[in-house]
């Protein structure tokens, strides 16, 4: 049922079913049910006939149409249907919640960019439909637990769920069983907007001069407030474009991010690698299902098969990093700091391959007000595109990538990456691929979070002293609020490939 009809078509469907060969008398089993319910296509049945009865009518009601088939699942004792199990105990029949064993915690995250009203509500919501479906006072405390844990692993505040949990348990079972009317004022006037983050603010204001309003349309009662969805990636991309199919380059780490995209978007994506990603991350990739090419030596290889295939096909080139929705969603971070930090930052380190993270920085620093909050952009020597571009005065290309960091991989950034960097306060830093690999392993000891070199070439500027350097230079203040690093990058990197590359660069004994 993809498409948005589906469902209404199936109620219409199924209701002119049953009226011609289920509640009629020319079924030659309705005698022997006792109860039908349906819900769209699902139906609870209760039958009065013997088993072998019932494997007839199910026989029978199969051959009454081509255009549909049934499936069936019966018992004496316990039943699932739709989210509740009914079971027959002590001669009484009793609820639970049902979940299918393959359910993921797919409940909104704390986090998310959704009305704080929505994500106070929704566990005293979660816990209502418990109190509704469970008929037990223990199975209602055994699911409310197991929600708990779930509200829990999606950030929720302990104090906001405890309380919603104590307060669906003294709602009144038999109140939330009964059908509630929603009272509604037709005359109430709807102001509908699109949601974003200043809905709120938007909301307070229209209420706070209502009074201009009213006077004019003769309405003093405050109108109700209803947000449309904002459009998301896939309604961008996938629905107004009319995508049938992504195709996508990466050295490894954005391969993996495509791939996982793709899936929670449903849609179809190929993911094309240079030789230089390591097996094991292809094989993360092919995880989520879908096809993955290994093409050339470096991304920028794969990238050039990527556009091709795109241009015959007429598939959907999607970029690792130069696309204003790659930086959109870079952009996020700053905000997310802003939020967690006190003050402004001094600085923020990142790495740099192409440009997108350092693109989506420089727009979410804009967008708070730090724009004057300086980037040290970190490359590692022979995947440095960006610091040759800046030394040379001009966009060029690298002739090849020689760094052990492959996913900074790309001979050229972004046309507006190098724009950006002569024009925003960008400090262009190379560092070597030993200071790198020496960055990731004493981070591991740090933090104890493996990541690999391209990240490891961002946490150089810590442990090798380059701060250090650029405040006696005067290229950064010599009273510097904390410092951001910008960590990631971890897919591509285990104990065994951080050994073997500690070997390749001498910094210990094979």
């Amino acid at each position: 049922m993809g498409a948005a009809f589906a469902p209404d078509l199936a109620i219409l469907y199924m209701a002119e079913f049953e009226r011609d060969h289920i509640l009629t008398v020319s079924n030659p089993y309705e005698t022997n049910i006792w109860m039908w319910r349906r819900y769209i296509d699902d139906v609870l049945m209760l039958w009065t006939g013997s088993e072998v009865e019932l494997n007839g009518f199910f026989t029978w009601l199969n051959n009454q149409s081509q255009d549909i088939q049934f499936t069936m699942s019966m018992s004496k004792t316990s039943i699932d249907f739709l989210d509740i199990s009914i079971k027959v105990q002590n001669g009484h029949l009793h609820t639970t919640l049902f979940r299918k064993p393959t359910e993921r915690n797919s409940l909104l995250r704390y986090t998310s960019h959704h009305t704080r009203s929505l994500r106070d509500n929704l566990p005293f919501g979660q816990f209502l439909r418990i109190r509704r479906n469970c008929s037990l006072k223990e199975d209602y405390f055994l699911e409310s637990d197991l929600l708990i844990r779930r509200l829990m692993e999606r950030g929720y505040p302990r104090r906001l769920v405890t309380r919603a949990r104590k307060r669906a348990w003294y709602s009144p079972r038999e109140d939330l069983l009964k059908p509630r009317e929603r009272p509604v004022d037709p005359e109430r006037i709807i102001c509908v907007t699109t949601f974003c983050t200043k809905s709120n603010l938007i909301k307070k204001t229209v209420n706070k001069h209502w009074t201009m309003v009213s006077d004019v349309i003769n309405h003093e009662q405050l109108p109700m407030h209803a947000f449309k969805k904002s459009k998301n990636i896939r309604d961008k991309v996938y629905v107004e474009q009319g995508t049938k199919h992504f195709i996508c380059s990466s050295g490894g780490n954005t391969g993996i991010a495509d791939a996982y995209a793709a899936e929670k978007l449903g849609v179809s994506a190929s993911i094309l690698v240079p030789n230089s990603t390591l097996d094991f991350t292809v094989q993360k990739i092919k995880g989520y299902g879908f096809d993955v090419e290994v093409f050339g030596k470096v991304w920028d290889d794969a990238n050039d098969r990527a556009l091709e295939l795109a241009k015959s096909k007429g598939w959907v080139y999607v970029s690792p990093f130069d696309h204003p929705l790659i930086w959109e969603g870079h952009a996020s971070l700053i905000k997310e700091i802003q939020k967690a930090m006190p003050c402004k930052p001094g600085a923020i380190i990142l790495s740099v391959a192409g440009g997108g993270l350092l693109l989506g920085v420089v727009d979410g620093l804009k967008e708070v007000g730090w724009a004057d909050v300086p980037i040290i952009a970190m490359e590692t020597k022979g995947a440095d595109c960006l610091n040759a571009c800046l030394k040379a005065g001009k966009k060029i290309t690298l002739p090849d990538i020689t760094s052990v960091a492959t996913c900074l991989g790309a001979k050229s950034p972004a046309d507006r990456a190098f724009q950006c960097a002569q024009e925003c306060p960008i400090i262009s830093e190379v560092v070597d691929d030993r200071e790198a690999v020496a960055a990731m392993e004493k981070f591991l000891d740090d933090e104890r979070i493996l990541v690999e070199p391209a990240c490891g070439a961002s946490l150089a500027a810590i442990y090798s002293g380059l701060i250090q350097r650029l405040q006696s230079e005067g290229r950064l203040s010599s009273d510097l609020a904390p410092i951001v690093v910008i960590v990631c990058g971890g897919n591509s990197i285990n104990l065994a490939q951080l050994n073997a590359l500690k070997i390749k660069l001498g910094l210990q004994l094979p």
